[in-house]
């Protein structure tokens, strides 16, 4: 799926946008990315991102993400000063620097017309952080929907995991990224024990795999990817 120009179905995105800068709108939407890295021709996003690519040629990335800018649905800072975004002028000139030190991502308008055509739904938002080969912090937006990922986390992560009523703690407002924030949020800190690999003929192992996949996709699946790729 990845390398090519996915169909887009979606009415509204088609009125609207290219293939391009869909892709570029979804990933500043989820990621604050370092400018310095948007331009490199030698190690292009689709490597290091690995969600993909705009399939842009320079020119008509810098003038994507120029329209996007004037438009005020992105922006970007300086990574020492967090306080006055770049100026378009500035934001240009980073592009391609290699010791350019500032990262762009999207405004809260950049996010509301992301959300338009993602549909996400927030109650399904999680993070895992801080794995570190015992315990790994998960945040949602529901208690329910934490007790959903650890109960799976042999689907989700290929390990064991249990929680506690009482270890979630419940904290206000939460912020599951740079430009949105949500009411409410419950975080658990998780003891977890990965599962001991099991050598097995291949047929048996491809035959789970494809089992687990759907429901795989069921309990990441959170918004509808704009771009036409599995959100996961």
């Amino acid at each position: 799926m990845f390398g090519r120009n996915p169909v887009i179905t979606n009415v509204r995105l088609a009125e609207t946008m290219e293939y391009g800068e869909a892709w570029l709108l979804e990933i500043l939407t989820l990621h604050r990315l370092p400018v310095s890295c948007m331009t490199r021709s030698e190690r292009p996003m689709s490597e290091w991102l690995n969600r993909g690519y705009h399939h842009l040629s320079e020119e008509a990335l810098v003038s994507t993400l120029t329209s996007m800018y004037q438009r005020g649905e992105i922006d970007a800072y300086h990574d020492d000063d967090m306080e006055k975004p770049a100026t378009l002028r500035q934001f240009l000139l980073a592009l391609g620097e290699m010791d350019s030190a500032m990262h762009c991502g999207v405004t809260q308008d950049g996010g509301k017309r992301w959300e338009d055509l993602a549909e996400p739904d927030w109650s399904r938002f999680f993070e895992d952080v801080g794995w570190d080969g015992e315990n790994v912090e998960i945040t949602a937006a529901t208690r329910e929907r934490l007790i959903e990922l650890v109960s799976n986390a042999d689907v989700l992560w290929q390990c064991n995991m249990s929680v506690t009523d009482d270890s979630i703690n419940q904290f206000t407002p939460w912020e599951p990224l740079a430009w949105k924030t949500l009411p409410t949020g419950y975080r658990a800190s998780v003891r977890y024990e990965q599962i001991p690999f099991t050598p097995r003929p291949r047929e048996e192992i491809m035959q789970e795999h494809s089992k687990n996949r759907r429901r795989y996709v069921e309990l990441r699946t959170w918004a509808k990817s704009i771009c036409g790729h599995d959100y996961v």
